[in-house]
């Protein structure tokens, strides 16, 4: 209890433990224990808009929402904030400023996309909406929840065709999602195509399968590599150690790969998973020797030799599954 930082943390830390619980009164009673002790810090402005916002008591959370733009306006998180709880009071022109001028702030920020595209929904500005969810996508493939936004979108949109694809792609990563499910079978059955072009059909659905294989590989290869940037440098670890944390970090993307294997090719999880096991080996395999290599560079580039390369160079590309 003396020690003011470690009083703070722990009031802070109850405070996310009791939102995550749902215990929304008693995350503002440690929120506002921590402000008391410490008013300049817009995050716990923000955490404790966040617990008001989820009771309802608005007019409340826009005054912590205020506090927490004025202490740190170029943040896009306090933006964000202030944005839901404008959303919450249905002041959808107020949202779009705020979650505007986020983006303006990181235009990379896919989730900052993602939010506004709904508030353009809600005030029927399809277009905008579909934009910015495109350009979500774009910004973060890897996570399909925005194609299940863009699908459940386009079907808003009247745009059957579109937004099956966009549904069905998600399903694949996300089989049984009761919302994606029901909105696809509204969209109907598939149209069965003229006899006469069923075989560009065919050709399509191979293609589309397959385009849903490559960016399933290269989400997982881009983890890997990223993960042995990350970990490489501050390990003493074996290479075999360090490949294998790696992997583990980028475990749920495998599980993708065999996902997409079970529901677009028609395989078991047996099957699918003993063709992706054995792709995770070979590749295991080269990112050892990867690890080997960029730590043998290094060692060189500290003597005065040759620049070392990344770690995780050298990763196969463009496997199936």
């Amino acid at each position: 209890m003396n020690d003011r930082a470690a009083l703070l943390r722990a009031y802070n830390r109850r405070g996310l433990a009791n939102v995550e619980l749902g215990q929304y009164a008693e995350a503002i009673r440690d929120f506002s224990a921590v402000i008391r002790l410490n008013p300049d810090v817009a995050g716990y402005y923000d955490n404790r808009q966040n617990a008001l916002r989820q009771l309802g008591r608005l007019p409340e959370a826009l005054r912590d929402a205020d506090a927490a733009v004025r202490l740190a306006p170029g943040y896009t998180f306090v933006l964000r904030g202030r944005a839901l709880v404008y959303d919450a009071m249905g002041r959808f022109d107020l949202a779009l400023a705020d979650f505007t001028r986020a983006i303006n702030l990181d235009s990379k920020d896919a989730g900052l996309r993602a939010d506004r595209a709904k508030i353009f929904a809600k005030i029927s500005r399809l277009d905008d909406a579909y934009s910015d969810l495109t350009t979500a996508i774009s910004l973060d493939p890897s996570n399909a929840g925005l194609l299940k936004d863009r699908g459940l979108l386009l079907a808003r949109y009247g745009e059957p065709a579109a937004a099956r694809s966009d549904l069905l792609a998600y399903l694949v990563r996300q089989p049984g999602d009761a919302e994606a499910t029901q909105a696809l079978a509204a969209l109907g059955p598939t149209p069965t195509p003229p006899a006469a072009s069923s075989a560009n059909q065919d050709s399509d659905t191979l293609d589309a399968k397959k385009k849903l294989v490559t960016e399933a590989v290269e989400a997982h290869e881009n983890c890997l590599a990223a993960a042995l940037v990350d970990i490489t440098p501050y390990s003493a670890e074996s290479a075999p150690t360090i490949v294998d944390v790696a992997l583990d970090r980028c475990s749920k993307l495998a599980e993708r790969r065999i996902a997409i294997g079970v529901a677009a090719f028609d395989m078991t999880r047996e099957q699918a998973s003993e063709i992706v096991n054995r792709k995770v080996a070979e590749m295991r395999n080269k990112m050892i020797s990867a690890v080997v290599t960029a730590r043998a560079e290094l060692a060189k580039k500290q003597n005065g030799g040759p620049e070392a390369p990344r770690s995780g160079d050298g990763l196969p590309k463009g496997q199936p599954l």
